[in-house]
């Protein structure tokens, strides 16, 4: 997993120190989603797009806490964007009296691992050949993304982070 941790400077962090954590985590969801959503974007467009539906199951959503006061967020294939994607493309293609391609129909049972395999790589072929099954590498579109947009997502969620806490500076 890649990540970045942002940290500011000497006022901003004496500044963020002294809001309640309720407030904290508020001003850095809304600071880090815009930023996330640069890294998104680039994995969409650096995505090879031969059907659209692995550039359109890339989203952005919240992580799990590790610590308290800690707000992640990553940028995935969502597997369930991707069923729904597939559902209201059948359900349309039944509406219209049509048979399903059997194209859509093997997209619709498979899309919960495909994405790691386009991103990471994979061997072709059957698992007892070993290691004379041919191996294809990884596009890494959501690497390249992340190598190409960190400095200004860390820009722009530090930019951000001051606004936030000026703002609720502001409201008392």
């Amino acid at each position: 997993m890649l990540s970045v941790t942002l940290t500011g400077n000497a006022r901003l962090d004496w500044l963020f120190g002294q809001l309640p954590p309720r407030v904290e985590k508020r001003v850095l969801s809304k600071a880090l989603r815009p930023a996330t959503n640069l890294i998104m974007n680039q994995s969409r467009a650096n995505v090879r797009k031969r059907s659209g539906l692995l550039a359109r199951s890339i989203s952005t959503r919240v992580a799990k806490r590790k610590r308290k006061g800690e707000v992640r967020f990553q940028v995935r294939t969502d597997t369930q964007r991707t069923s729904q994607i597939l559902a209201s493309k059948v359900k349309r293609i039944v509406k219209r009296g049509a048979s399903v391609p059997a194209r859509l129909a093997r997209q619709a049972a498979n899309t919960k691992w495909y994405g790691a395999f386009v991103e990471l790589g994979h061997h072709v072929g059957p698992r007892a050949l070993g290691n004379a099954r041919k191996y294809v590498p990884g596009q890494q579109f959501m690497k390249r993304a992340f190598d190409t947009k960190k400095a200004p997502a860390e820009k722009l969620a530090q930019q951000l982070i001051a606004q936030g806490i000026e703002e609720e500076a502001r409201r008392g």
